[in-house]
């Protein structure tokens, strides 16, 4: 009687054991309620054709772009090849950025350590910019330029580039003379402590002004791309606009 309760546990914990591991291999299907669809279409004219792209990094050994619609279904998946991925490097995913290109409808992904990688839908190589300064966002100028933030870069190097689609940098910036000019008290982050200003993001205002954060310094700078010059800021600590002269 001993043996056969001890068989019907052993078949028992078996089953829970397989249970749990189709869970953990199946593919989790991705839900986005959509509660007000009229202000949706303020944006898009055909909601069924609205594709949402993200780096899916659910399985290690399957990373990869992955597009859905907004029913939450998969329309497109390109697996990143792993000449790519650096598994040895204990954060390989932070600053992970991804960019689609709707004029040539490629996807631009960004990866510490290994650069830009350019995709077609069908998961082709088309161009690739080794670079390390790349982390959390890749934005398209209206020159077709790349520009990108570099966040975990040192005093003495340049926070943002922009390059061509030959890979030759155009432009970039360095934040050392506008944080030494306000003496900005950084709040530097246990987990990037060698990192100047954790730069996250910078956009293209207009042909002459990029947008950038630097959220070490919790502030938000408008530069000017003719001279460098911080045109005007907002620190979040004090939620105040200022004008590059120093005045609050």
């Amino acid at each position: 009687m001993l043996v056969f309760f001890k068989l019907i546990q052993s078949i028992l914990l078996i089953a829970a054991f397989l249970s749990i591991q189709s869970l953990v291999l199946a593919e989790i299907d991705v839900k986005i309620p959509i509660y007000n669809k009229s202000e949706l279409q303020k944006t898009s004219d055909n909601l069924d054709a609205v594709r949402m792209s993200f780096l899916d990094l659910s399985k290690r050994q399957k990373i990869g772009i992955r597009e859905i619609n907004l029913e939450g279904e998969t329309t497109n998946f390109i697996q990143i090849p792993s000449e790519y991925l650096d598994y040895d490097i204990k954060n390989f995913r932070w600053g992970a950025t991804l960019q689609h290109n709707s004029k040539k409808d490629t996807f631009l992904l960004g990866l510490w350590k290994s650069g830009i990688v350019e995709f077609s839908r069908s998961g082709e190589v088309l161009s690739e910019f080794p670079l390390n300064n790349i982390s959390h966002s890749i934005e398209i100028t209206s020159e077709g330029n790349l520009l990108f933030p570099y966040s975990w870069s040192q005093e003495d190097e340049s926070q943002i580039t922009e390059i061509n689609t030959d890979g030759d940098v155009v432009w970039e910036w360095s934040a050392k003379n506008f944080i030494n000019k306000h003496n900005f008290k950084m709040s530097v982050s246990s987990r990037e402590p060698k990192s100047f200003v954790a730069i996250t993001g910078a956009i293209e205002l207009d042909l002459d002004t990029i947008v950038a954060t630097l959220s070490q310094a919790n502030v938000i700078v408008f530069i000017n791309k003719k001279d460098g010059s911080v045109e005007k800021f907002i620190t979040f600590s004090q939620n105040e606009w200022s004008s590059n002269n120093g005045k609050r």
